[in-house]
């Protein structure tokens, strides 16, 4: 069978690839420190202190994973005439979507914020102004791409809105 030839192909959000990464090294530097220390202080009770320990590891542990399953879990898309690919290359994952079976594109705004609530609770701050575009399949399912995950995200957005279109009016 024929490779369908490819229109666009997306780099992985380097972004998040290092905030996966970094995050993963800071809790794991902390989780290992945690786990090396030499007992506890003295005029603590020692049970309290072993559980509120080990409470502390988990949490350390928990947060480590995460950051470490989110640089494992980048995404590519490969756009091809019929096709959406979305591959997790590191998590051995493929998925393709048939253009036809998309249903509605929408794209919104997703800005990520941080709140000050140290002088006025109600004043916002924006770290990063990004983009979603959020396809509708068919059957109900959504699949939403961001633009802090995913490389070239502005090239890819409109090749795959052009691309749906020509698919929906049978154009090639």
């Amino acid at each position: 069978m024929n490779e369908p030839s490819i229109l666009f192909k997306t780099n992985p959000g380097y972004v998040m690839i290092v905030i996966g990464v970094l995050g993963s090294i800071f809790f794991d530097f902390w989780f290992f420190s945690m786990t090396t220390a030499k007992g506890m202080p003295s005029g603590v009770d020692q049970s309290a202190g072993k559980i509120i320990f080990i409470i502390f590891e988990c949490i350390f542990l928990l947060f480590c994973l995460g950051c470490f399953l989110m640089a494992l879990s980048f995404r590519i898309f490969t756009l091809t005439q019929n096709q959406l690919i979305i591959k997790r290359p590191l998590l051995f994952y493929n998925r393709t979507i048939y253009l036809a079976d998309i249903d509605r594109i929408k794209e919104v705004d997703a800005p990520i914020r941080v709140e000050n609530n140290t002088i006025f609770p109600s004043d916002r701050d924006i770290i990063y102004n990004g983009r979603r575009v959020t396809l509708e399949l068919k059957s109900g399912k959504k699949i939403k791409i961001s633009s802090l995950e995913t490389g070239s995200y502005k090239t890819f957005r409109h090749q795959l809105i052009m691309q749906v279109g020509k698919v929906k009016t049978g154009h090639k």
